[in-house]
């Protein structure tokens, strides 16, 4: 059959021909591979019928802490079409918080902070405990928000440890909340 691989990012940088994914299918028996995959820039091949047709999980251009992702697997050729995957631009985000003034009280395993942010379109991703001296590093979604409660746990009518801002727009690995 023939069969084309479109790809797409759903959301973050668009791929491109320095940063792409290559497909791959079996023909008469043998794995074949088309590159490069990017978007706007589907490719076709002749492919087997019931056999699987695939891409790279991750891009040409990914890291250890900055990667375009797909939730897809491999599918099935079962008629001459296009099949489709989509990816996520993610950064390897380690967040921490700090005091804003060395004179401030710290923040401790008891009284502790939580941000909350978004990986692969839609899944919500806990940040839990922060504390001064203790970060955090995860996946998130590039240009999606990661944000903070105001006040810690400990915070009450008598003393407050607050963070503002409260939100950060994911650009970078790292990131580090101020509180007074």
């Amino acid at each position: 059959y023939k069969v084309t691989w479109h790809i797409e990012v759903a959301s973050g940088a668009a791929l491109n021909s320095s940063n792409y994914i290559t497909g791959y299918c079996y023909k008469c028996g043998s794995q074949v591979s088309k590159s490069p995959l990017y978007d706007g820039n589907d490719l076709w091949e002749w492919c087997d019928y019931d056999a699987a047709i695939s891409v790279d999980e991750t891009s040409s251009a990914s890291t250890s802490t900055h990667r375009w992702i797909t939730l897809t697997g491999s599918q099935t050729v079962t008629a001459s079409e296009t099949y489709n995957w989509s990816y996520y631009e993610q950064y390897y985000v380690t967040v921490s918080v700090t005091k804003a003034d060395p004179d401030f009280l710290s923040t401790d395993a008891s009284n502790y902070f939580t941000a909350t942010g978004t990986v692969n379109g839609s899944v919500q991703v806990s940040f839990s405990p922060l504390y001064e001296g203790n970060s955090i590093s995860k996946w998130l979604d590039a240009g999606s928000t990661l944000t903070i409660d105001s006040t810690s746990t400990g915070s009450n009518e008598n003393e407050i440890w607050d963070v503002y801002p409260s939100s950060w727009t994911v650009d970078s690995t790292f990131h580090t909340f101020y509180y007074w």
